[in-house]
């Protein structure tokens, strides 16, 4: 393959939990000169940056792996990617997990992210929503894993695109919300005592009371809903009723995340577990209700909101993701990435093709 640009990609384990995670999705930025279109003097020569791909490091730039182009600016030339990578090493192991990042070939005129590399399949099979909410500019609702979990503006008017952590997000004011779907229950809503995780970034003023930053079957009974909120100052996440207690500041984004693991629940505040959590407790969450992705009635902003069902996701889950999506750093400024030129390619070993479409 004859790209013009190649650069390894290093996972700086020193900013990921103690333990190894499999499948992760890792958030990919970047801006650079020869990330604009050929058209506005960079080396990306498809329209829609088809090749511009994601591979494993194993000496055949060849290997693909599951990416989704959340956004790429043509003009100014940058991008923001979610890629899975089957392993992202620990603090703990022995080396930096690497990988690939190539563009610039204008023999691929084709999408090279389908079947087994596809979009949705950058998120596991426990993620039922992960909504990205935009660029910043102009506002998406679209949930990006396989079950179309969408989101809709349950009172229009009332939300609006905003600048986020991670490229865009939404902003939700005192009578808005982002609902999903816009009527019923999500498809494969966490139900009773299911495993489950919920997360976003959110900023809002804090002071007050009750502010509804995301909520899962949320209802007024005890149990049968959870919530990320703010109240009198504070994060505050868990079961309706049974709030664990997080510290927060007013007016910054803040990275949530609230996990069940059948017995306890977690809380997460950018990537450390809260005082008084865990909290034994026995979910039953109802799912007849839908999924608030952002709000309701937030008066401030959500970026990045992902469920997943059937599973509890690790602390160290929780603080790869913070440092990744919160600081992913850029070529030329490294930070939970690190991107230096070229890709090392193996003698005698023959690179596979591209499957032209």
């Amino acid at each position: 393959m004859a790209f013009t640009q190649t650069y390894t990609v290093a996972i700086d384990r020193t900013k990921c939990g103690s333990s190894s995670l499999t499948n992760f999705p890792v958030r990919i930025f970047a801006s650079h000169s020869s990330l604009k279109s050929t058209a506005h003097g960079g080396d990306i020569t498809s329209a829609n940056a088809y090749d511009l791909v994601v591979l494993a490091d194993d000496g055949t730039l060849s290997t693909l792996l599951p990416w989704e182009i959340d956004s790429w600016d043509p003009v100014n030339g940058g991008i923001n990617i979610w890629a899975q990578l089957p392993l992202v090493n620990g603090s703990a192991a022995g080396a930096n997990t690497t990988f690939v990042v190539a563009w610039g070939d204008s023999g691929i005129t084709t999408q090279q992210n389908v079947g087994s590399y596809a979009p949705a399949n950058v998120w596991d099979s426990g993620y039922i929503m992960v909504i990205h909410f935009g660029d910043g500019t102009t506002l998406n609702l679209n949930d990006s894993t396989s079950y179309g979990n969408h989101g809709s503006d349950f009172n229009p008017g009332h939300i609006s695109a905003a600048s986020g952590v991670c490229g865009g997000g939404v902003f939700v004011d005192s009578s808005g919300g982002v609902r999903v779907p816009s009527t019923g229950p999500a498809t494969n809503t966490p139900s009773g005592a299911d495993l489950w995780t919920m997360s976003c970034w959110f900023t809002a003023l804090l002071a007050g009371g009750i502010k509804f930053a995301m909520a899962v079957g949320s209802g007024s009974t005890t149990n049968r809903g959870a919530e990320i909120i703010t109240f009198n100052g504070g994060v505050r996440g868990g079961l309706f009723n049974n709030f664990m207690v997080g510290a927060g500041t007013a007016s910054i984004f803040h990275h949530v995340v609230v996990t069940y693991d059948g017995t306890q629940q977690h809380l997460f505040v950018d990537g450390v577990e809260t005082s008084g959590s865990p909290d034994t407790q026995t979910a039953n969450i109802d799912a007849s209700l839908p999924i608030f992705a952002a709000g309701p009635a937030l008066n401030g902003t959500v970026d990045e909101a992902r469920v997943s069902k059937g599973i509890a996701r690790s602390v160290d889950w929780a603080l790869t993701e913070f440092h990744n999506q919160g600081a992913p750093g850029n070529i030329g400024s490294p930070d939970f990435l690190i991107w230096t030129s070229g890709a090392t390619v193996s003698t005698g070993v023959q690179p596979q093709m591209f499957v032209m479409m």
